[in-house]
């Protein structure tokens, strides 16, 4: 059963439970008032069917869905600014449902069965009674996704520092700043280092610029440094953080109090933080590595001494 219709559900339970001790049974339409037996000795509210949902989680959890799925809906039509968007994300979702019907015929052949049954069975694990429910659920998912997406990206700058969102022309929120106010502590420093394998370091240009713009700062080493910087990151030598310089072809780089204390002490014991500050060291929140290609030398049956540089 859809989440939509378990509230109704429960007006339906509570219809039939009732019904059992009541044999004269009268139902009268009243604002706020969904069940009433035996001229009004026994009343349920829709406040007490509501209020009942909100005892579990699960029903929690399925209100705010619904809320959400509302909003997002309402939003995506009545901002002219959405239309395009709105076509495009219906299109998409219009295209899921294609791919559920034709997974649905596929099943049918492939377990040579119906295939309504088929696509019952779909619809059912999506949370869906019928192909136009489907539609919708889809098209919802799209709709908050994007909603979600477009606010962070108008509004990072002001989740970070905090400050003033301008909600319209006329009205605006005040936000705390999501990363030094809402989290335990801000992530500040990563620490960035692959292979010496080229082909390990696809990818890791992109993923430096993502963090640069979400006001991380990168700390690497050796190659993986010089290909940052080549390519524009504004990566921080691991030397600038250690005061020592990298040494013995590239063996000892990280290994230094500078580093390890960045990244052991607790966030959230004050003498921890005392320490660390006494000290110079500035938290390194987040580590990014791969690892040598062992295998790939072992197989290649490389000496022990080229194994042990890899």
């Amino acid at each position: 059963m859809n989440k939509r219709n378990k509230i109704l559900a429960l007006s339906s339970s509570a219809l039939m439970l009732l019904s059992l001790v009541s044999c004269d049974v009268t139902a009268t339409p009243k604002e706020n008032v969904l069940i009433e037996f035996g001229d009004g000795k026994v009343v349920v509210t829709a406040d007490e069917v509501f209020n009942k949902y909100l005892e579990t989680k699960e029903g929690v959890e399925a209100v705010y869905e619904q809320i959400n799925d509302a909003v997002a809906r309402w939003t995506m039509y009545t901002d002219s600014a959405n239309a395009s968007k709105k076509e495009e994300l219906i299109s998409e979702a219009e295209a899921e449902v294609d791919d559920v019907k034709a997974e649905a015929e596929n099943n049918a052949k492939t377990n040579k069965t119906n295939y309504d049954d088929e696509l019952e069975t779909l619809l059912k694990n999506n949370g869906a009674d019928d192909l136009d429910e489907l539609q919708v659920i889809f098209e919802n998912k799209k709709f908050r996704s994007y909603l979600t997406d477009k606010f962070y990206d108008d509004f990072l700058e002001d989740l970070k520092e905090g400050g003033e969102i301008k909600i319209n022309d006329t009205d605006s929120i005040q936000v705390d700043s999501y990363i030094n106010d809402v989290l335990p502590y801000h992530v500040k420093h990563i620490l960035v280092k692959v292979s010496a394998s080229e082909a390990n370091k696809e990818g890791i240009v992109e993923f430096c610029k993502g963090l640069e713009e979400l006001g991380f700062e990168i700390v690497s080493t050796g190659g993986t440094l010089n290909k940052l910087v080549s390519e524009g990151v504004k990566a921080i030598a691991i030397d600038e953080v250690t005061k020592f310089p990298e040494m013995l072809d590239g063996r000892v780089k990280t290994l230094h109090p500078m580093v390890h204390g960045g990244l052991l002490f607790r966030r959230d014991l004050p003498e921890h933080v005392k320490t660390v500050n006494e000290f110079g060291i500035k938290p390194i929140d987040l580590v990014c590595v791969n690892l040598y290609e062992f295998e790939k030398a072992l197989k290649d049956n490389k000496p022990m001494e080229d194994m042990i540089e890899n």
